[in-house]
């Protein structure tokens, strides 16, 4: 999704050690080095600046995957991907590293692994010793309508000379191959391995036209992101124990977050996924979603200078409603949603997700 960011300058300067800090420090390395770069990737693939690039992109965010690749426009001499590896948290990341790019006309920068959409012949992909055809590759889709998504069942003979670990390698790297990181991440939901060969499967090479077809008599949007969740019942006296309704765009902060922070590499950024608690009793009981997606906006509106962050979602619980946000200056950002909030009540707290 695209941000509508704001140039304006921020009255305070970022933390030296903030994620906006990184991320202008990568750039300003890869624009002295760009020339450096290309020879490289043309010399050898970019064997010789591997070193160089991994150095700065572990300065940025240590599990970031990356790799050089195919030009995206005709100019354009070379690309380079920095991957999230499939994790909804770093994605954020990765984007507000995009927003940043500079217009350097011999490069096209990705913010996930690309679909192969020239490749019309099978391929193979080397895992171990094993090479894995993607003409052996037979897929059982299933249509989840209530998360409007695809789960797929996965078989090849090959794979029984590969360990379940070699296997699921080998599926994330042929699905990002064939439809693209993103992709696969939004219409993808459940992934088995079967022993065994399937009934009522298709090669590999006609899921991407099948999934455009299920998304299309559907009508669903393959680039739409979030979830609605509930809770039926009560989950304890602690912050958001008592949700029974939200949305998010960044399921995983719902889904891993157990009365208190889980670990996750964002937390050493510089940046913080983080919540905001105000009281049920700030508003009337029938305009508590209405004044939450107000509170949101200002949030999101006090952000924007600078790129700090923005709001990922929201929820309703019996005492209290959450506005949940991604940060890339966390003392910077602390201080601007505080100021905003004051203007309005000084009953409220901010919980980080993760630590």
């Amino acid at each position: 999704m695209k941000w509508p960011w704001s140039r304006e300058k921020r009255t305070s300067p970022p933390s030296s050690e903030s994620y906006c800090a990184k991320v202008s420090e990568f750039w300003r390395w890869w624009q002295s080095e760009s020339s450096r770069i290309l020879d490289s990737v043309d010399a050898d693939g970019g064997v010789a600046i591997q070193p160089e690039v991994s150095e700065a992109v572990n300065s940025l965010y240590p599990s970031f995957g990356w790799v050089f690749g195919l030009p995206g426009s005709e100019q354009a001499r070379h690309s380079f991907t920095l991957t999230p590896e499939g994790c909804g948290l770093k994605k954020h990341f990765v984007d507000r590293w995009l927003e940043e790019a500079p217009d350097l006309p011999e490069w096209t920068f990705y913010p996930s692994r690309q679909p192969n959409l020239g490749r019309q012949e099978p391929f193979s992909i080397g895992i171990g010793n094993v090479r894995v055809s993607s003409e052996s590759l037979w897929i059982s889709p299933t249509v989840d309508e209530d998360h409007r998504e695809v789960d797929i069942v996965v078989w090849s003979p090959s794979f029984a000379e590969l360990g379940d670990k070699e296997r699921e390698t080998f599926l994330f790297l042929f699905l990002d191959d064939a439809i693209g990181e993103e992709k696969a991440e939004r219409c993808i939901g459940r992934i088995q391995i079967s022993d065994d060969e399937l009934d009522r499967s298709l090669p590999a090479a006609e899921l991407r036209e099948y999934l455009d077809q299920v998304f299309e008599q559907h009508e669903w949007n393959k680039d739409e992101v979030g979830k609605v969740y509930e809770f039926e019942e009560y989950q304890g006296d602690y912050p958001r124990g008592d949700i029974f309704i939200g949305s998010t765009s960044t399921y995983e902060l719902v889904r891993y977050y157990d009365r208190s922070p889980f670990k996750h590499s964002s937390a050493q950024t510089g940046g913080e996924f983080g919540f905001v608690q105000l009281p049920n009793t700030l508003f009337p009981d029938d305009q508590v979603v209405e004044f939450r997606g107000m509170i949101a906006a200002e949030i999101d509106e006090a952000l924007a200078p600078g790129r700090l962050g923005y709001t990922v979602g929201g929820a309703t619980g019996t005492d209290a409603f959450y506005i949940d946000y991604v940060s890339f200056d966390k003392p910077l950002v602390r201080e601007l949603i505080g100021r905003a909030l004051s203007k309005r009540t000084k009953d409220y707290q901010i919980f980080s997700f993760v630590r």
